[in-house]
């Protein structure tokens, strides 16, 4: 028997979209930033350029905003 579709309230937004995490740590390497370290949950990566870091959890797919959040926390450009 199908599930119930999901109510509005918890679907998510059409207008978001995951980004796959090796794609992103693919963009980091690209522009020059590094791993610092390994966390529990979460990588530590860094631009050494610009003396910047945050940190990217360890999830398969990363939501599209958080991935912009990283890559302003890095000065990076994001990616397409």
């Amino acid at each position: 028997m199908p599930l119930p579709p999901l109510p509005t309230a918890m679907r998510k937004p059409s207008w978001t979209s995951d980004v796959k995490r090796t794609g992103l740590i693919q963009h980091l390497h690209a522009h020059g930033c590094g791993l610092i370290r390994e966390g529990a949950r979460h990588s530590w990566w860094g631009n050494p350029n610009r003396n910047a870091r945050s940190s990217v959890p360890r999830h398969r797919e990363i939501n599209d905003m958080l991935v912009r959040k990283i890559c302003k926390d890095l000065d990076i450009p994001s990616p397409k």
